[in-house]
């Protein structure tokens, strides 16, 4: 049996395109790239680059029509792994030259004489790797950037559980030195969670300004209207200027952060500058880009729930219950939905390890006897972070899952019964829903009613439970 090429499925606007890919999908009414190449599964190391912009990167890079954010913030996210990378050498081998309590002086047997031969026998091995690419003995993109990717991972998961056992095996853990392994759960989290959220714009990026390629909107023609005012919104700027009002709002928000860590032991409690300085790029860098993402979420939540109203009539989702994704239609969004939930849940498990790790630092052994601004401080610094992130969790699942849900079900529900009312016998005198009508529901029975399978939702449900559960048996005085 033969089956059909790609390009005979992407030829009729009515096949069910998957539009959550990476790279840039041509489309007959717009001038076309060069070359066209999308990729469905990348692995983790392939989310952003590590050297110069590759062909395939900079077209998505720079060939979309709809950016979720642009400018420098696109490009800190294509780089994101160096800029990781970059601030975990900063913060420990930094910490060797400062007040900080480096690895040589955390570990008796890493001497400094050590330390600069470790740092020697590094340097040495990234000039062997360079030369043996530049031989075409390995490939840069196939070795030596999963090795950089996978090798920080393995490197910040390590110091994270190091961290851990560090506090759990102190009897007073307010006396620990300043060291650099506490700033390594941040720098995990950070990493992943910001590649798995450049990996989501590019494909949220295609899926939206694509959509009415795909037969799951009713009106096309209105839904093209629809994203020019989503492309406008996306670039809104500062009135009378041409500055984009993400950079400011994200350098507006940490300013709040500075000024707390600057008057008191700085972030992760290592009173250090260069931390200082790590935290508050990292934090403006997401700020910027969750503000963008709102802007986005908001525009289009419209769309999943009662439609949108264009000059060219309402926009809205179409339910299509045989649908080849197996979701009527929606499973692109069930993805997008999952891929954010797993960027809260990163935000979650962070926060848990910081309340553990830093809390237990910084509570002094009866600060409950009475209320007072260190208690206030403490709570508001440790606790309020797990708070909102249950608020968020939980508007998130409602919002999307839950919402999809009941749009999905609403629709099946109306095609039973269109179906049921068009194959009963004209003369039938009982109510619909009665034995007669078993045909027109029992072929809709088994069709979806969730954007994801029921072994995702479960996984989402367990993703957000875990930091809550994890926070509460870290929680010092409890």
């Amino acid at each position: 049996m033969q089956l059909p090429d790609e390009d005979d499925i992407r030829s009729d606007d009515h096949s069910p395109i998957d539009l959550f890919v990476r790279g840039v999908i041509s489309r007959e009414d717009e001038e076309a790239p060069t070359t066209t190449e999308t990729r469905d599964n990348l692995h983790f190391h392939e989310y952003c680059l590590m050297f110069e912009n590759r062909e395939f990167y900079a077209r998505e890079f720079h060939e979309h029509k709809l950016k979720i954010f642009d400018g420098v913030l696109r490009q800190m996210g294509l780089y994101w792994p160096v800029i990781i990378l970059s601030a975990t050498v900063a913060i420990f081998v930094g910490a060797e030259f400062t007040s900080l309590t480096g690895l040589s002086g955390y570990v008796p047997a890493l001497t400094e004489t050590r330390v600069y031969l470790l740092l020697g026998i590094g340097v040495l091995w990234l000039l062997l790797l360079s030369l043996l690419n530049y031989a075409n003995i390995i490939s840069r993109d196939e070795f030596i950037t999963p090795l950089i990717v996978y090798g920080l991972l393995g490197w910040l998961g390590l110091m994270v559980v190091i961290s851990i056992t560090t506090v759990f095996f102190s009897a007073k853990p307010t006396e620990l030195p300043r060291l650099p392994i506490f700033a390594s759960g941040l720098l995990l989290a950070m990493l992943v969670g910001g590649m798995i959220g450049y990996d989501l714009m590019i494909r949220g990026e295609n899926l939206f300004w694509n959509l009415d390629l795909k037969n799951v909107i009713e009106n096309p023609e209105g839904y093209r209207e629809f994203r020019q005012k989503v492309k406008q919104r996306l670039n809104l700027t500062i009135p009378f200027t041409e500055i984009p009002v993400a950079p400011v709002f994200g350098a507006l928000f940490v300013l709040q952060f500075g000024a707390f860590w600057i008057v008191t032991n700085g972030p992760q409690g290592l009173n250090s500058n260069i931390g200082l300085v790590i935290n508050l790029l990292l934090d403006f860098f997401m700020v910027a880009a969750v503000f963008q993402f709102l802007i986005g979420l908001q525009l289009f939540r419209p769309l999943l729930t009662t439609g949108v109203d264009t000059n060219e009539g309402k926009v809205e989702l179409v339910y299509r219950p045989f649908h080849p994704d197996n979701h009527g239609g929606f499973r692109d969004f069930g993805r997008v939905a999952m891929r954010i939930n797993s960027m809260l849940a990163i935000g979650g498990l962070y926060y848990a390890y910081r309340l553990y790790v830093q809390g237990s630092r910084a509570y002094v052994p009866g600060m409950m006897d009475s209320v007072s601004l260190s208690l206030i401080i403490w709570i508001v610094n440790y606790i309020s972070p797990i708070v909102l992130y249950i608020l968020l969790a939980a508007i998130w699942l409602y919002s999307t899952f839950w919402q999809l849900h009941l749009l999905m079900s609403h629709h099946k529900e109306r095609l039973v019964l269109a179906k049921q009312k068009r194959e009963r016998d004209p003369d039938a005198d009982t109510p619909i829903g009665d034995i007669v009508d078993e045909r027109g529901w029992n072929e809709l029975r088994d069709a979806p009613e969730w954007p994801i399978d029921r072994r995702q939702i479960s996984t989402a449900l367990f993703a957000n439970s875990l930091p809550v559960l994890l926070s509460i048996s870290n929680i010092p005085f409890l």
